[in-house]
């Protein structure tokens, strides 16, 4: 049975973003609009490195991120959608049976384990792949030929070396990129609190109007040339502080997930996250994967 630790939150709606932004999103309908403007890398592509884009504004950005959101919720059942992941992260105990556990286990035995995915340490038994592809598809809402080749080509053995203050950028909360997108963790061990937990803002994941503004206001800050606007920002991935986060979300939105081992984590990678902080070195191991379209407009 699938379990969440989370509760519904009802649907949040974007509205209210700049005037200028306003007038931008309504003339979507329009045969002349600012689509036909933009470049089709902006347009049909998940490019988000803000610095391929020297020539546009921050509502370019707006407008895109919305279309992208829009062209998400077109193609999923949103009711099912909100049931399945209602915060934007869902934990599944016990996720493989005894058998695959065992069998995993002997091919982790042969399989190099990398911080990113590389040829030596990909996930290639089909028995694996489609059972935690099953799980993925059941709770992002989405069975389609993409999403298998994602599942088919992402997943890999991952071992993160986590250690005390060590500058880690992935410790800072931040969203992946401008649309929905998702990661999975199978977690082999069991992770405490103190041992490098994700770590997730629930209800970030959803395209609402204090979001909208709050990216608005960070694609300004790359065009106006702030010098303290991250190198990690500027590539697509915004960071935000945890003061925002409050302001926006409230002071409890933030949840370590800790987990049992033979855990599926699964999260909307469009919402905050950020990787734990732990007290002494500590190595996790999970089998990672990833979906993100390489077109999210369609």
């Amino acid at each position: 049975i699938h379990t969440s630790i989370f509760t519904l939150r009802p649907r949040n709606r974007v509205t209210a973003v700049s005037q200028t932004t306003r007038m931008i999103i309504r003339s979507f309908a329009k045969p002349k609009n600012i689509v036909q403007t933009w470049s089709s890398s902006m347009w049909d592509s998940s490019a988000k490195d803000l610095r391929l884009f020297p020539d546009k504004k921050p509502e370019d950005h707006v407008v895109r991120a919305t279309r992208a959101y829009d062209a998400y919720l077109k193609r999923i059942d949103q009711d099912k959608a909100e049931k399945q992941m209602p915060t934007g992260v869902r934990i599944i105990p016990d996720a493989l049976p005894p058998d695959l556990c065992v069998k995993l286990r002997n091919i982790l035995d042969m399989t190099n384990s990398t911080i990113s995915k590389d040829q030596t340490s990909m996930i290639a038994d089909t028995e694996i792949l489609q059972k935690l592809g099953y799980l993925v598809s059941d709770v992002i809402c989405d069975n389609s030929v993409r999403f298998w080749t994602e599942i088919q080509s992402n997943t890999f053995y991952q071992k993160i070396d986590n250690r005390p203050e060590d500058n880690d950028i992935q410790k800072q909360f931040h969203m992946d990129t401008f649309f929905p997108a998702w990661k999975f963790w199978l977690f082999l061990n069991d992770v405490g609190e103190n041992e490098g937990c994700f770590r997730y803002v629930v209800h970030s994941h959803t395209l609402h109007a204090k979001k909208l503004a709050w990216m608005e206001r960070q694609y300004k800050r790359f065009y106006d040339g702030d010098l303290t606007f991250s190198e990690y920002s500027k590539q697509g991935s915004l960071r935000i502080g945890e003061d925002e986060i409050e302001e926006m979300y409230g002071r409890d939105s933030i949840v370590n997930v800790r987990v049992k081992a033979n855990t599926l984590v699964i999260a909307n990678v469009f919402g905050f996250h950020a990787r734990g902080t732990v007290s002494q070195q500590t190595l996790r191991t999970a089998i990672h994967g990833s979906i993100r379209y390489e077109n999210p407009f369609i």
